[in-house]
């Protein structure tokens, strides 16, 4: 027998055999089981995403109202985030002004004129000293949204346009009615 960081084990003989019972004792634990179920379907989850902490139980309207406003729109550190960025990140694409490049995204070939449309200078956006099309994997969504200066650069147009306004109490967006025109005319979104 050998002690183990508070443990009792028992020496396994040597064998050319894998240790069947130390694999499973170590899934065996509801925490890295849960984590490992989680990762099965092959998705990207964020370290904070297979944190084992339980959610917190929604007790009362507000929680419930919340978690809706943050699930539509938010920012995601400086960056469109939410049902509203993951539907920007797509219209984007399919309009031909970004496109997946690895794990990030990259200017495709009508990004400068889109971008520009909208008024946003690409060469401005690349020069910051930061990623320039990254994608992030939102959290409510599970699918990626555009990060980086390039996405900082988006979000920056949606509050100086005021097609969003941010909320005092949260990260989250209230689209506003010039947002709603605006993300049908430009991007084809409905809410």
């Amino acid at each position: 027998m050998r002690y183990h960081k508070g443990m009792i084990t028992t020496r396994a003989p040597r064998s050319a055999e894998p240790n069947i019972a130390q694999v499973a004792g170590l899934i065996g634990d509801p925490g890295r089981a849960a984590m490992l179920l989680a990762l099965f379907d092959g998705r990207e989850l964020a370290a904070s995403e297979l944190a084992i902490a339980e959610p917190a139980r929604i007790v009362a309207l507000e929680q419930s109202t919340s978690f809706e406003r943050m699930r539509l729109a938010r920012s995601c550190y400086d960056h469109l985030a939410g049902r509203l960025g993951v539907a920007i990140t797509d219209a984007l694409v399919e309009r031909g002004a970004i496109e997946p490049a690895g794990s990030d995204l990259a200017l495709a070939a009508r990004g400068r004129a889109v971008f520009s449309s909208l008024g946003i200078d690409v060469d401005v956006a690349r020069e910051q000293r930061r990623g320039f099309a990254r994608t992030c994997v939102d959290w409510t969504e599970r699918r990626p949204h555009l990060a980086g200066s390039l996405g900082a650069a988006v979000l920056e147009l949606f509050l100086r346009e005021r097609w969003v306004a941010r909320n005092s109490a949260d990260r989250s967006l209230r689209i506003t009615a010039d947002g709603m025109r605006e993300l049908r005319a430009r991007f084809d979104l409905r809410w």
